[in-house]
Parts: structure tokens; C-alpha cells; sequence
């Protein structure tokens, strides 16, 4: 069996009702993230293995921003301003040497909602918009890794 190329992980943020709107977060953010595999499992899951190891002593734990934003939790260790700035530079550092693609679909739910009373909703639209943007992406990104190897 022939399994794809890619693994695609997909986020949200915000509420996606638009009959309730929080004015101090008024939008909805949907987000993919798109590894190739040989890359992620080579690379991505080894580095975020060793930084998870590194800082709490096992793997087990999930890097959920709010968490690591509000120190709760396992990461309360972050209240210690040495170690949370030694956090913060290593995940950023695991950031920068990934290789990945980010599609993201901001919905404005006040703008979206003054346009049109009858509008879909924002999560509909923006998971549209983003499977859109991964097909072409991924089109792309096949047609660019068949030409490294045939050319």
C-alpha cells in the first residue's frame, strides 16, 4: 500500500460562532501545517523529542501554547524568567531548523457579520480557503520533488 508524502496538522483559534463575538478577539484563525514525512520523522520529531527531554525529563508532554503563555501546568517551570527564556530559545531555535509550509485563514467574525447576515461560517470558510491553498501546495510541491529526482 502506497501511503502519501505528507502529514498535514491543522489548528484553530477563536471562536468560530458568529452569533457571539468576543471584542477582545474578534477572529477566527484556522492553520495547517504541512511536513513531508521523510523530513518530519527524520528531523522534526527527534529535535521536538530531545527539546521536550531536555526541559521536563520526558516526551510525553504537548506543547500547548496557552499553557506554555500562561505558565499553568507542566509549565510552570516557566515562572523561572532563566528558564523560560532558554524554553522559548530552543523551541524557537526547533522552529527555524524545521522544514514545513504554514497555510493560515484569518475570518474577521465582526467584518463577516456586517457584510452579510446570512454569512457561512467562519470555520466553513476558512477550511475551505486552506484546502484549497494545501491542494495547490501539495501540486506544487509533488511537481518540485519529482524534478529533483528526474532532473
Amino acid at each position: 500500500m502506497r501511503f502519501g508524502d505528507y502529514i498535514v496538522y491543522a489548528d484553530e483559534s477563536g471562536d468560530h460562532s458568529l452569533v457571539s463575538t468576543d471584542p477582545e478577539y474578534p477572529i477566527f484563525v484556522l492553520c495547517f501545517c504541512i511536513f513531508r514525512i521523510d523530513q518530519y520523522v527524520a528531523a522534526v520529531v527527534p529535535r521536538t523529542q530531545a527539546l521536550k527531554f531536555r526541559f521536563f525529563g520526558h516526551d510525553a508532554i504537548i506543547l500547548h501554547s496557552h499553557d506554555i503563555r500562561k505558565s499553568s501546568g507542566p509549565f510552570r517551570i516557566l515562572f523561572d524568567r532563566e528558564r523560560r527564556t532558554a524554553f522559548l530559545a530552543a523551541v524557537n531555535d526547533a522552529i527555524e531548523e524545521s522544514l514545513f509550509f504554514l497555510i493560515a485563514s484569518v475570518i474577521d467574525k465582526r467584518r463577516l457579520s456586517e457584510r452579510d447576515s446570512e454569512a457561512e461560517s467562519p470555520y466553513d470558510l476558512a477550511l475551505k480557503s486552506c484546502l484549497k491553498r494545501l491542494h495547490a501546495c501539495i501540486t506544487i510541491l509533488k511537481q518540485v520533488y519529482s524534478n529533483k529526482t528526474t532532473g
